[in-house]
């Protein structure tokens, strides 16, 4: 017979009912998703998940973007002609 063994977490109390929502839905409960997660762990060896940080948007997108929106607020096409438009990007 296998040796089991149990913890306890902390977590957040909306964050574990959507998560048992989630379960639900799948047709477990947590604590067999977290048996499931520590199984894989150990085949894989390796954590099953992709943790990643969104890299930032830098600040000139931002300006371009606030200034899209405005100039559509206004419903100004900005240029008066694509020849104009080409002019102020130096193309």
């Amino acid at each position: 017979m296998t040796q089991m063994e149990s913890y306890s977490i902390r977590v957040d109390k909306s964050v574990r009912a959507a998560a048992s929502a989630v379960a639900h839905e799948l047709g477990t409960d947590l604590p067999n998703l977290t048996r499931m997660f520590y199984r894989q762990i150990a085949q894989r060896r390796s954590v099953p998940l992709s943790l990643s940080v969104q890299p930032s948007v830098p600040q000139e997108t931002l300006d371009a973007v606030q200034e899209a929106h405005t100039m559509s607020q206004r419903k100004d096409p900005g240029f008066a002609s694509v020849d104009g438009m080409f002019a102020d990007l130096d193309i």
